[in-house]
């Protein structure tokens, strides 16, 4: 999967912040007791009276459970991250204004995008959506470079 840094969907942000060999030993991991899952099963589940695939499908319905907790995870890490890193970086003084700063901007187009896109989409074309949708990610790269740090 590739995935640049500057992307800021879920699934990118939680790709740059997983340990990627664990990511790979829990895919293993997860792989090896579905197959087991399913050699086993048939015999076990006739024993007791269940379906053939009883447990099969149990341990199917777990193994995105699992995932989901994983992704929740990291997303958690991200907004950890979001709070510290700005602190690492510019230090205390003035935190609260530079957080501001970088969430702002972020935080008017989360408010405004789905009314303005929806209003753009109907009363002129996708097209001119996708075109909204560009110019406010390039107000919002402009906003992220305008950041500087105290005193500079």
């Amino acid at each position: 999967m590739m995935f640049a840094r500057i992307d800021q969907r879920p699934v990118a942000r939680w790709w740059w912040t997983i340990d990627r060999w664990s990511l790979g030993a829990l895919v293993l991991l997860i792989a090896f007791g579905s197959v087991l899952s399913m050699a086993a099963s048939p015999a076990v589940a006739e024993r007791l009276g269940y379906a053939r695939l009883h447990f099969a499908e149990r341990h199917l319905v777990a193994a995105p459970i699992a995932f989901a907790v994983m992704f929740g995870v990291a997303n958690g890490l991200v907004t950890i991250a979001r709070g510290t890193v700005p602190l690492a970086l510019f230090g205390p003084t003035g935190y609260g204004r530079i957080v501001g700063r970088i969430a702002g901007p972020s935080l008017l187009m989360q408010a405004a995008a789905p009314l303005l896109l929806a209003y753009v989409a109907e009363h002129a074309s996708d097209r001119a959506a996708l075109a909204v949708a560009a110019a406010f990610a390039v107000i919002a790269l402009a906003c992220f470079v305008a950041v500087r740090r105290p005193g500079v």
